[in-house]
């Protein structure tokens, strides 16, 4: 499948291209529950494999009383992009004020009528569409912001968050690549690659050079990109204002994941 653990990926023992000799954008190609159909090759799938997955910190969350100095502290730590930004580099150039953007518009929907009723924030919705799809690439740079967001919004238990999030960026997921399309809706659960999950090990820790060094085994520019998107949702939720933030659990939190191999 490549260099990258993907959580999206079918592994295989040989180079991909050994099987994906004439396929070309935009060709369809059929994927079963044993087998993915390609136009010069039958690839059949034999076991799975379990990705990489963040999970949220307990009572963290809203309704759960008083968290506990440890929790306060874990939300508290907000990385900075300074050590990222001395070796990785922006893929576009505002993808720390559009994160910082979309995270903040995020928290105050998850408090204000459009979380109550089930609708989504339509300032929300029009800051994920001018984002989702922008800069070059499989992975455009906006989508890597996004990432960022999404894992770092569950690693903090921020569910209501979560769910404004989720509610705003599905229904423009047709507007990038399919592959990145596949890569969002992943991280809205909270799969991602191994530097990814390191990462976000580095800067609960306080690591920065670590956090850094993560960050840029995904990509010079996917890397920046979606430390910009961890970054800006940390520094969100570490202020006062966000302690409310949790609300109910995203429903996929605890379920198992089977990739195949």
């Amino acid at each position: 499948m490549g260099a990258y653990d993907l959580p999206t990926a079918i592994r295989t023992h040989v180079p991909a291209d050994v099987f994906t000799t004439g396929v070309r954008t935009g060709d369809r190609v059929e994927v079963e529950p044993d087998r993915l159909l390609l136009p010069a090759a039958e690839l059949c799938i034999r076991r799975v494999w379990r990705p990489q997955r963040i999970s949220g910190v307990p009572c963290l969350g809203i309704g759960c009383g008083q968290p506990d100095k440890h929790l306060v502290a874990h939300r508290g730590r907000a990385p900075d992009l300074a050590a990222v930004r001395a070796v990785l580099q922006p893929g576009i150039a505002d993808a720390e004020a559009s994160a910082e953007g979309i995270v903040a518009t995020a928290l105050n929907g998850s408090r204000g009528a459009a979380s109550r009723y089930g609708r989504v924030d339509q300032a929300l919705a029009e800051r994920v569409a001018a984002l989702i799809g922008r800069g070059p690439g499989l992975t455009p740079s906006g989508d890597d912001v996004l990432s960022g967001i999404a894992l770092a919004l569950r690693w903090q238990s921020a569910w209501g968050a979560l769910a404004q999030l989720r509610a705003a960026l599905t229904p423009h997921l047709a507007s990038t690549t399919a592959i990145s399309a596949s890569l969002l809706e992943a991280s809205l659960d909270g799969w991602c690659t191994t530097p990814v999950k390191r990462a976000l090990g580095a800067a609960q820790a306080g690591d920065l050079p670590a956090f850094a060094e993560h960050l840029g085994a995904i990509g010079h520019t996917s890397g920046y990109d979606l430390g910009a998107g961890v970054v800006a949702t940390c520094r969100a939720l570490s202020r006062p204002s966000s302690r409310s933030a949790g609300g109910s659990p995203d429903p996929t939190e605890g379920e198992d994941c089977a990739v195949s191999r």
